[in-house]
C-alpha cells in the first residue's frame, strides 16, 4: 500500500489567511509531523510536493498510483476557514466503508476539537472536490481545525505533536 499526503493549497496558494498566518502553512507543518511519523512506522509514504497547485497534486498521485495497483489512499491535510471550529473529513460519495467516521472520531477524540463530522464531497460547498473525485487512490480531504478560529489555532500551535500523533494513530489503525 501506498499513502499519499497533502498539505491543502500549495507555497503559491495561501488558502484562508487568518491570524497572521495561512491555511498552507499549518496544514505543512502539520504533514511534515505526519510524515514523519508514519515513515517511523514504515509506511510508504508520497508525499504531494509543495510548489503544486490541485491540478498537478492530483497528476502526481495518479502518477504514482496506476490503476492496477489497488488499496493505495490519499490525504489532504486543510485548515477550515469561515468562522466556524473544529474538525470534519470529506470522502467519496461511493465510500460507503466507515474509514473516515472512525478517522475523524479517533482524531477529534484525541486531539479534543468539535467534530462536525465525515461528508460526501457532494456535502461540500462546491459540491464536487477534486482531490476527492479525480485521484485514482482512494481519497479523503480532513479539515483539521479553523485557521481564523483563535481557540482552534492556539490548541494546533502549542500541541502540534497531538494533532500530529492523532492523524498518524488514525491512519494506521484505519489502513
Amino acid at each position: 500500500m501506498k499513502f499519499f499526503i497533502d498539505a491543502g493549497h500549495s507555497i503559491k496558494d495561501p488558502g484562508a489567511v487568518a491570524l497572521n498566518t495561512s491555511e498552507s502553512m499549518e496544514a505543512r507543518k502539520i504533514r511534515d509531523y505526519v510524515v514523519r511519523g508514519l515513515t517511523a512506522k514504515g509506511i510508504l509514504v508520497y508525499q504531494v510536493p509543495d510548489n503544486l497547485n490541485l491540478l498537478e497534486s492530483i497528476k502526481f498521485v495518479n502518477k504514482n498510483s496506476p490503476w492496477w495497483e489497488k488499496g493505495n489512499v490519499c490525504l489532504a491535510i486543510h485548515l477550515n476557514a469561515g468562522g466556524g471550529e473544529g474538525a470534519e473529513i470529506f470522502r467519496h460519495a461511493n465510500d460507503k466503508s466507515l474509514r473516515a467516521i472512525n478517522f475523524l472520531n479517533e482524531y477529534c477524540r484525541k486531539t479534543a476539537y468539535k467534530n462536525r463530522g465525515a461528508k460526501t464531497e457532494k456535502q461540500s460547498h462546491a459540491k464536487r472536490l477534486a482531490w476527492i473525485d479525480d485521484t485514482r487512490p482512494r481519497a479523503y480531504l480532513l479539515e483539521a481545525c479553523f485557521v481564523d478560529n483563535k481557540t482552534d489555532l492556539d490548541f494546533l500551535h502549542r500541541n502540534l505533536n497531538i494533532v500530529g500523533d492523532a492523524i498518524i494513530n488514525a491512519i494506521s489503525n484505519l489502513f
